[in-house]
């Protein structure tokens, strides 16, 4: 009779799993709005499956992220120097697996902190005035977005309007000071998300008056 020889043969089917990526940190902080001189709220992900790191891609200026242990995180204070609403579009994507590599997108919204330009000559914004003598008017312009201003600080007797981009403090002290008196002030913009101030003094010197003392007769 003949003989059947069976052989067995065996193997193995390694399979790895596709990497994993999730968002950590509060729902939102993905997709955050601030001024351009706001530090960002920390932004966390965890990868896991076959990832064993990860990157990020479209950072503002000023924005990193570190990688720590199986996270990264994304934080920093964003420092481009804008004048309109800036929006960054990030993307963090695994590394290191073997199979499906996976991404998060996010966005960082930077609105620009509006400013004030003085617009009036060199130190008109640090002026020494004798009381009841009017003040060199005080002009300031309105920059990056800011569409009205308010002022604190100012003597009585003085003045401020905001017409179109231009804000101005005018008019003649009143206030009776008997010794030099300095009055700071401060500008701040209205109408923008970020709103930006400026300072200033006004110094006022009393009136010296002379006493006669008239002979008797």
């Amino acid at each position: 009779g003949s003989e059947m020889c069976i052989r067995d043969r065996t193997g193995t089917i390694t399979i790895d799993p596709d990497d994993d990526l999730s968002l950590i940190s509060p729902a939102d902080t993905e997709t955050q709005v601030l001024c351009e001189t706001e530090p960002l709220v920390a932004i966390e992900y965890q990868f896991s499956g076959g990832a064993t790191s990860a990157d990020v891609a479209g950072l503002p200026n000023g924005v990193t992220f570190v990688i720590t242990a199986n996270q990264v995180t994304i934080s920093g204070t964003p420092t481009d120097d804008i004048t309109t609403q800036t929006v960054y579009n990030y993307a963090v994507s695994t590394l290191g697996g073997n199979c499906v590599n996976t991404s998060l997108q996010g966005t960082i919204t930077v609105d620009p902190e509006a400013g004030l330009s003085l617009n009036s000559s060199a130190g008109t914004d640090a002026q020494v005035v004798c009381e009841n003598t009017p003040i060199v008017n005080i002009t300031y312009q309105l920059v990056d977005g800011a569409t009205g201003a308010a002022v604190t600080g100012l003597p009585t007797g003085l003045s401020f309007s905001s017409i179109g981009d231009i804000a101005t403090i005018s008019g003649t002290p009143t206030d009776n000071v008997t010794t030099q008196t300095v009055y700071n002030y401060t500008v701040t913009t209205t109408g923008s998300p970020c709103s930006g101030t400026a300072t200033g003094t006004i110094t006022i010197d009393p009136v010296s008056y002379t006493h006669l003392t008239l002979p008797t007769t």
